[in-house]
């Protein structure tokens, strides 16, 4: 069977269409898909028509696509289909991801290539670009095809012709959150009766270490601001504020101030971010803690949604009142993000390892080391239109080894649950309101640190 269709690049920015030319045997059902695509999409008229947004209706089209990506991921009918599909409905790392394949099982396949190099002028690689352009042969393909071509290659030198300068692009957002909610463990106190563990205890001090609760507002605003350098050189920062006031229980009052600074490489589906932060909290009793860090992490985007980080961190937390917690913490390890088949939409099982040290800077305290093994998992599944439900969950193990002065938690070991979920309304594409609940529950050797906590709270966002 041999099948040819137009099909249109409109998201890609290329002037005129492409040919699927298909010496491969394609089931029926397969069949019907390609004619869904092909005749439900709306051509431009002109060569330098502005790029449209997807509809509804593409956007279906390449979903319909993808759930069939477990089986069919490999075939190169539906790899050239999927990646076609993922460009129309402005996608276009993952269009990478299948005409990538393509390219590695049918190299001949010159239309794919043609698409694959539009996926790539649309992330604004365009050093691969220029790969793929030359490696297509322009005498073997059809007139249409050699038009798309040129164009592609016309915007390759275009792109190359401007200084420096001209290739720079900034983009700024943000957003701006309110607030209101109930605390039931503001200070984190114990579970456990302090009396019954420390007879003889003072007062005030059971009253510090037994749990606060009160109702509470947030306000918080965060601006991100990045900056493409070069196709595989990008600058980010961003900046946030947020200040969390209880009603009544005004000694936890909280503002942070926090700040990064980023620089990412990526070519392909290899990702290197260097970040540099800091994070500023005052409490309303005069408490101040500083915490500068650094991080640098490696990611592999697989295909399917797959992808594997490695990364490494430290920071220096120095608090001003009480030098004697003054540290220096390191972690590293890996994380590991994978598609979950489900019955509930856009759940991803992500599965982390990391080991680490900390370093106290007062040598009566000791030096604390730890390890520590966890796992999240989380989901956002639409019930409507406007309306997802998401979900949370996490576990984490850590393993301390405390310094002789704490002889009866000599070997601490902590293990903490985290479960949050709610529901997000999406009113258009500044406003939104979430309505989310989250609970902790750390469990602990050492009583003094074996806590739970809800929190419940409703937020409106505004973003720009």
């Amino acid at each position: 069977m041999r099948y040819s269709q137009r099909i249109t690049l409109f998201n890609a920015g290329v002037p005129h269409g492409m040919l699927l030319h298909s010496g491969h045997k394609i089931e029926r059902w397969l069949l019907a898909i390609v004619w869904i695509l092909t005749l439900m999409q709306p051509l431009p008229t002109a060569a330098n028509a502005p790029e449209p947004t997807a509809s509804n209706q593409t956007v279906k089209n390449y979903q319909a696509l993808a759930e069939l990506e477990d089986q069919l991921a490999g075939e190169p009918s539906y790899d050239y289909l999927l990646g076609i599909a993922a460009l129309q409905s402005g996608k276009p790392a993952q269009a990478i991801l299948a005409l990538e394949r393509l390219a590695i099982v049918a190299p001949e396949n010159s239309e794919g290539k043609l698409a694959l190099a539009a996926a790539y002028l649309q992330m604004g690689e365009m050093t691969r670009l220029q790969d793929i352009l030359k490696s297509i042969d322009p005498s073997a393909l059809s007139p249409e095809s050699r038009s798309t071509w040129e164009s592609l290659l016309q915007r390759l030198e275009l792109a190359n012709s401007k200084p420096p300068a001209a290739n720079q692009r900034s983009a700024w957002n943000g957003y701006l959150r309110l607030t209101s909610g109930y605390d039931d463990n503001l200070n984190s106190g114990m579970d456990s009766d302090p009396t019954k563990l420390y007879p003889g205890i003072s007062a005030a001090l059971v009253n510090q270490m037994l749990p606060r609760e009160d109702p509470f507002l947030g306000l918080r605003g965060l601006v991100q601001w990045r900056r493409r350098l070069t196709p595989n050189w990008s600058l980010f920062a961003d900046l946030s504020a947020e200040q969390r006031r209880p009603i009544d229980e005004t000694n936890y009052e909280t503002t942070t101030l926090a700040g990064h600074l980023s620089l990412n490489w990526s070519r392909h589906q290899n990702r290197i971010t260097a970040q540099a932060g800091f994070g500023n909290t005052w409490m309303s009793a005069n408490t101040q803690q500083r915490a500068p860090e650094a991080s640098l992490q490696w990611t592999r985007d697989w295909d399917k949604g797959r992808s594997t980080s490695l990364f490494t961190q430290g920071s220096i937390n120095r608090y001003r009142n009480n030098p004697d917690y003054n540290n220096k913490r390191w972690l590293a390890g890996f994380v590991q993000r994978h598609p979950w088949n489900n019955p509930l939409q856009n759940l991803h099982l992500q599965l982390g390892a990391y080991g680490g040290q900390m370093l106290s800077d007062n040598n009566a305290t000791g030096a604390d080391r730890y390890t520590i093994a966890g796992f999240h998992f989380g989901s956002e599944a639409p019930l409507t239109e406007k309306l997802r439900l998401f979900l949370r969950a996490g576990w984490e193990k850590r393993a301390y080894q405390q310094a002789p002065i704490y002889p009866l938690t000599r070997r601490q070991e902590d293990r903490r649950l985290d479960l949050s979920g709610g529901i997000n309304v999406q009113f258009n594409k500044s406003w939104s309101l979430n309505l989310r609940h989250d609970r902790v529950s750390n469990h602990s050797s050492n009583p003094l640190d074996a806590y739970s906590r809800d929190v419940s709270s409703l937020n409106l966002q505004w973003g720009f």
